[in-house]
């Protein structure tokens, strides 16, 4: 997915003496099951962070087949290609982001690209914490 951070907030994080070679992109920090269907995703947003959901789309039956085959769990012929009529085309999961549907992500994700953090996600709500290591 591509998801990068407007230009005017690039700007805004160059101008504030950040390091050009990245730290002023969205780096993805955060992903959660929100439910079946969609994922919460929270990255850096050029030290102003922002969350999304992202919708997971459906896999195709071929990808499908295409990993019992990898697996060796091949149960019956409907999963060998040489009998199935859809030809192989490496198909995957189609991620989208959902449109209209950016929210802050202070608190739950953190500015700088390089701090280490874990989260969860319990009953719609989001537990992060954020590790930052002082040197004397």
């Amino acid at each position: 997915i591509h998801w990068p951070v407007a230009s005017q907030r690039k700007t805004e994080c160059i101008l504030s003496g950040k390091d050009t070679n990245g730290e002023c992109g969205n780096f993805i920090r955060l992903i959660e099951p929100w439910n079946r269907t969609h994922l919460y995703v929270c990255g850096t947003g050029a030290y102003n962070p922002i969350c999304t959901y992202v919708d997971r789309g459906r896999r195709s039956q071929g990808f499908s087949n295409l990993q019992a085959l990898q697996s060796g769990g091949r149960t019956s012929r409907a999963a060998d290609y040489s009998s199935t009529a859809e030809p192989l085309n490496n198909k995957e999961y189609i991620f989208r982001l959902e449109p209209g549907k950016v929210d802050s992500g202070k608190g739950k994700c953190p500015y700088d690209p390089k701090l280490n953090s874990v989260s969860a996600l319990i009953s719609e709500l989001i537990f992060t914490y954020f590790s930052s290591s002082c040197t004397r």
